[in-house]
């Protein structure tokens, strides 16, 4: 929210990576599911920040009251009788706008988990996280694989199942429509593939009196 390379221009992304170290991307919830998004929130909110911008048009059109203006940060995704719930923080100065969303929520959640709406937490369910919310900009937390939060899932264990991850290095000087980075993926039956890029900040490599 107040990171200066957003105002000058920049991206929430550029303010993730350089606040956490971690890797960022943005994607829309119109591209995915519902239920597909909930389950990719819920493996990944352990060691993952998840912004959120609302649908203000979607929002106008049916008169929820979601705050476009404010931030929103999804805290925790859980299930309660076969239903899957999001639960949101809002940093909205005036106060919790839910848009009355939290009204289709059982009071069970609220009840199972210690954040309250006082103080800027409510919960929705996962098809009303879709339809009011249209971008999720995500951060891997690279450095900081658990972040202690109670009641997250615990991580996969090592063993056959962990994902192949890969780094590869492409076009170290300027990429431009001309020379995009070519990387090929052969997969050996059905599988997901998510790739990630990002570029050098030259920061990094500036040492001494050159560090800006």
């Amino acid at each position: 929210g107040g990171w200066l390379a957003v105002g000058g221009g920049g991206c929430a992304e550029d303010a993730l990576v350089d606040l956490t170290g971690g890797v960022a991307g943005r994607f829309y919830t119109a591209d995915v599911s519902p239920d597909r998004l909930f389950l990719y929130i819920y493996s990944l909110q352990s060691d993952t920040l998840f912004v959120c911008h609302v649908n203000d048009a979607k929002c106008a059109r049916t008169g929820v009251s979601l705050n476009p203006c404010a931030s929103h940060v999804i805290n925790r995704a859980a299930t309660f009788d076969g239903r899957c719930f999001v639960q949101i923080f809002s940093a909205d100065v005036s106060g919790v706008h839910d848009g009355g969303l939290s009204d289709a929520v059982p009071l069970e959640l609220w009840r199972d988990y210690p954040e309250k709406g006082w103080e800027g937490f409510f919960w929705l369910t996962i098809e009303d996280f879709h339809a009011y919310f249209e971008t999720i900009i995500e951060c891997r937390l690279t450095s900081s694989p658990d972040v202690s939060i109670q009641g997250m899932p615990g991580r996969l264990q090592k063993g056959p199942q962990l994902p192949h991850m890969e780094t590869l290095f492409a076009n170290p000087g300027r990429v431009i429509a001309q020379s995009p980075p070519e990387i090929t993926v052969t997969a050996r039956g059905p599988c997901e593939v998510i790739v990630a890029t990002m570029q050098m900040d030259s920061r990094i490599t500036q040492v001494g009196s050159e560090r800006k």
